[in-house]
């Protein structure tokens, strides 16, 4: 287990709790609640069981239109960086590829992908994603995480990290959860989920 794993573990099973009573928004708060169980298996490290879980709310996922910024994590790039985790480049590849289809130029897609060809030997392809990541970043600032990386994969020398460390998404997490579904706003509870100096998640 990787710290303190009990407020996320009691938010998954909140949110496990209200999918019944979820009425028309029943679908979303299982999607929701499968995330944080995935994150939650993730933290204790049940690769299983966090890839199981992914999945699912990859299901869901699939299904919702794509209009504005996302108010949810992406299940798809988190089940990316376990199978990446676990050696399975190909089935990584795949699930960025899913996402990308879905919302072109995805910045964590893109980087996954990247990495995944690099695993799979692509050279030229791997060159194309950290080229194209690149572009969209040509403005980003000096401390972006995995900037060096993606600048030296563009240029075609990779990185041993980049063929199956993926902690960089891990910064990219966020418990996007709010705003609530309107069945589920009455007596709620907001978390407050915090690393060092940086909050995950605040307010109400």
């Amino acid at each position: 287990m990787r710290g303190d794993t009990s407020a996320l573990a009691a938010g998954a099973a909140a949110f496990r709790a209200r999918v019944d009573s979820a009425g028309r928004a029943a679908r979303r708060v299982d999607f929701l609640a499968s995330q944080l169980e995935g994150l939650l298996a993730q933290a204790r490290g049940d690769r299983s069981r966090a890839i199981e879980r992914f999945s699912h709310a990859g299901d869901f996922e699939d299904r919702i239109p794509m209009v504005g910024p996302p108010s949810f994590l992406f299940a798809r790039e988190l089940l990316g960086a376990e199978y990446m985790k676990a050696g399975r480049a190909d089935s990584a590849a795949a699930q960025f590829e899913r996402v990308l289809a879905h919302v072109p130029n995805r910045s964590g897609s893109l980087l996954g992908l990247a990495r995944a060809r690099v695993a799979r030997g692509e050279r030229e392809a791997a060159i194309k994603s950290y080229t194209q990541l690149l572009t969209i970043w040509k403005r980003a600032d000096a401390d972006v995480p995995a900037l060096a990386e993606v600048r030296a994969g563009a240029a075609g020398r990779f990185k041993p990290a980049a063929s199956g460390d993926n902690d960089a998404f891990a910064g990219d997490i966020r418990f996007a959860v709010l705003p609530l579904p309107e069945q589920l706003r009455s007596g709620a509870t907001v978390m407050r989920i915090e690393s060092p100096g940086r909050p995950y998640a605040r307010g109400r």
